[in-house]
């Protein structure tokens, strides 16, 4: 009998010691995440800014558009983004890259026909943070940005310089409005499913802040 009750309180000991652990560890990453009462907080503002204004548009959208005329927007958007990839593909002595992106964005936006059609698929993802974390500038604490979502300091920061960049900008204002809520509603309409899938989960913030955190790091 004393032999099972000290196999017991070794088991139990054992098993308390690996959830102190565990816990202790829980407490310093949580600890880490300096804005985590407010990226929780705009989280949920954010979703619920998007199930009241995108998600019913995006609805209507998804339901009277053709899936032919979202991947030709698709196209378009991605075309008209492409020199601001290879700005900052070559301010990242990215040289192979930038001229790959430069000749993709020439023959689409001729054979293409502005980028609605995609002879050439060559695509490698860039934009000023991305050119940032490539000059060796750490990314920061992660920050849940009002209506746009997840991001970090240095994205953040490179975001005024990502819309210097766009095509869009040099446009009339009115044109440029109507271009960035099309963009973003066509985008919207392809990703909706993952972003219903997120919120669903327990902790949406720790997902989203996550899955982020995991592909701008993949893309630099």
């Amino acid at each position: 009998m004393r032999k099972i009750l000290s196999i017991i309180i070794l088991v139990n000991s054992l098993f308390c010691n690996e959830f102190d652990f565990f816990e202790q560890e829980f407490n310093k990453k949580e600890k880490i995440d300096k804005f985590y009462s407010y990226n929780v907080f705009m989280t949920k503002l954010n979703y619920a800014f998007y199930n009241m204004s995108l998600r019913p548009i995006t609805n209507i959208y998804n339901a009277s558009t053709p899936p032919l005329i979202k991947k030709a927007f698709a196209n378009f958007f991605d075309n008209i983004n492409a020199p601001a990839r290879f700005l900052t593909l070559l301010l990242s002595a990215k040289f192979k890259e930038a001229n790959a992106t430069f000749w993709t964005f020439l023959g689409n936006s001729t054979l293409g026909f502005a980028g609605i059609f995609k002879p050439y698929k060559y695509k490698k993802e860039s934009d000023f943070g991305l050119m940032f974390a490539r000059w060796g500038i750490p990314a920061g604490e992660h920050i849940v940005l009002p209506f746009i979502g997840p991001s970090n300091i240095r994205d953040m920061f490179a975001y005024g310089l990502d819309f210097l960049s766009t095509s869009r900008f040099y446009l009339n204002e009115n044109t440029r409005i109507s271009l960035f809520a099309l963009e973003v509603i066509n985008k919207t309409s392809k990703d909706y499913k993952l972003i219903n899938e997120a919120y669903k989960s327990v902790n949406p913030y720790i997902v989203i802040k996550d899955f982020y955190e995991a592909k701008r790091k993949a893309l630099e």
